[in-house]
Parts: structure tokens; C-alpha cells; sequence
């Protein structure tokens, strides 16, 4: 994203505009779904499992690429089961504000408090909280893990599969 590409130009003093390595770091990312990465273990069963109970289901991304999030989905197969997609520039105060959250469950038309999230990130653990959501910590690593109970998860899972 913009702001970690900032880090990085002063970090190695890059010569490069902020736009031209943001448009370079994009082309990159793109060249890597032409390699169609596999997904995360349990994304697929996890929203076959959801859709067969009739939850609604949303995605929210404090990135900013909805373009780049929908091309994934359609090649997941799994995009026409998505009814909402948030992108961190439609909000003003990103995680581990609630703002993300809060506006997915609008866009669902569902109350906050009958919201699961599924997060990986402790600030997104912290954003589910204070929107007033239940919060699954989903992540590989072990110190992340711990974080993520800290922050308040409800459970804490090391991959999707074990959520289901």
C-alpha cells in the first residue's frame, strides 16, 4: 500500500516517485495471481459451510484494491457468495478502529453484534471488539496466536479448517 511503499522509498533511499514504485509494486502484485496461488487452507469448505447456513458474508480489507480482491474471489469461484466488499479507502479511521467492520455489517444489513469475524492481524482482532462483533483469531504463527488472545478473540484457530 501507498504508505508502505513510503516507508520503504526512505528507508532505501529509492530514486523512483512514491507513484511510480506504487504502480510498480502493484504490477508485481499482479504477476503473482497470474501464478494462481493456492488459497489459505479452509477458505474454500469455510464459506461452502457458511452459505449452506445462510449467513451472509462480507469481505473487509484495510487495503485499497477491490479490483484485486474481486479478481481473486472469481478465480477462488467463491465471489458470488461475497454480498459485501469493504476496502480501506472507504474509510476514514482504519484498524484497529472499528470502521471497516461497521460499515461491512451496514453494507449486510446485519446488527454488529451478530457479526463473526474472521481476522489473522491483532489490530483486527482489536477492531472486531470495539465494533462489537465476536472476533475468530486465525493464524499460523504461534506468538501471533497469543497476540491475537490478548487482543480479545473469542477463539483462536491455526488455520480455517479448524474453525469449521
Amino acid at each position: 500500500n501507498r504508505r508502505t511503499v513510503e516507508i520503504y522509498k526512505e528507508e532505501f533511499e529509492f530514486k523512483e516517485s512514491l507513484d511510480e514504485l506504487v504502480q510498480e509494486r502493484e504490477r508485481r502484485v499482479f504477476k503473482l495471481l497470474d501464478k494462481k496461488i493456492p488459497p489459505m487452507a479452509g477458505v474454500i469448505e469455510l464459506v461452502d459451510s457458511l452459505i449452506k447456513g445462510k449467513i451472509k458474508l462480507a469481505i473487509a480489507t484495510g487495503g485499497p484494491h477491490k479490483d484485486r480482491i474481486q479478481r481473486i474471489l472469481r478465480e477462488l469461484g467463491i465471489s458470488k457468495y461475497i454480498a459485501a466488499i469493504v476496502t480501506g479507502e472507504q474509510i476514514q479511521r482504519h484498524k484497529p478502529a472499528p470502521d471497516i467492520f461497521l460499515l461491512a455489517a451496514k453494507k449486510l444489513n446485519v446488527d454488529p453484534k451478530y457479526c463473526l469475524v474472521f481476522e489473522d492481524a491483532p489490530s483486527g482482532i482489536e477492531a472486531a471488539k470495539a465494533a462489537g462483533m465476536m472476533a475468530y483469531g486465525v493464524n499460523r504463527d504461534e506468538e501471533t496466536r497469543r497476540q491475537l488472545e490478548e487482543k480479545g478473540a473469542d477463539k483462536v484457530f491455526q488455520n480455517l479448517l479448524e474453525t469449521i
